[in-house]
């Protein structure tokens, strides 16, 4: 939603403002219990942006490889998906996988600047403290390594807000299709097209000489 991108931006900006180089946050759907209702002059009160996260869970800094946090999307397409994340700094393409109990999977993760998550690498991801404790049944989770501990969610997205209006920037978020669904045989077409063009790089002709 348009919201939880708002609010995920948020406590990753937050996040680098206090000093935490940090690559990605993650909120799960449950924490943000209304849109942000803006008053006809533009003006954001208190009380509308303590509704959008009013439970002031604890936000944490961890540490997650790129293959945790593989496991922990994927985890979002169990228990008929009921339970999702709202993200920010990363996108990714889901796929259908024929199962039954887990109907889709990751295909494909990339940070915001293009480049492919690496699973072997560390990333640092803001989480709450819900969260972080396995909360619904995102177990991968646990798994997280604690870095440091911020402010409670709600109090990040009110300073979020205060500071972007000290900058002189407007308040604003869409859906950006941060996930997307891709098919089985869009994935084949796009990988026997790498493939090809793969062939072709590595294809040194040799020279043709002037008369033959």
């Amino acid at each position: 939603s348009a919201v939880g991108n708002l609010v995920t931006d948020g406590q990753r900006v937050m996040a680098q403002k206090q000093g935490f180089n940090v690559d990605f946050a993650m909120t799960n759907n449950g924490g943000i219990r209304a849109d942000l209702l803006v008053q006809e002059d533009r003006s954001i009160t208190w009380g509308a942006a303590q509704n959008v996260q009013p439970f002031g869970n604890i936000l944490q800094v961890v540490h997650m490889t790129g293959q945790q946090i593989e496991n922990v999307l994927n985890e979002q397409y169990d228990e008929e998906g009921k339970y999702f994340l709202q993200l920010s700094g990363l996108t990714y393409q889901y796929t259908d996988t024929g199962d039954a109990n887990q109907p889709y999977k990751v295909h494909q993760i990339r940070k915001t600047n293009g480049e492919l998550l690496d699973p072997n690498a560390s990333y640092l991801v803001v989480v709450n403290d819900f969260l972080f404790g396995g909360g619904d049944g995102f177990k991968t989770f646990t798994e997280a390594t604690f870095e440091a501990t911020m402010t409670q969610d709600t109090d990040t997205f009110i300073d979020y807000i205060k500071a972007q209006e000290a900058d002189g920037k407007t308040i604003e978020a869409q859906i950006e299709g941060r996930k997307s669904y891709i098919s089985p045989e869009q994935i084949k077409a796009e990988e026997e097209a790498a493939a090809i063009a793969s062939i072709k790089a590595a294809t040194v002709l040799p020279d043709i000489k002037e008369g033959i």
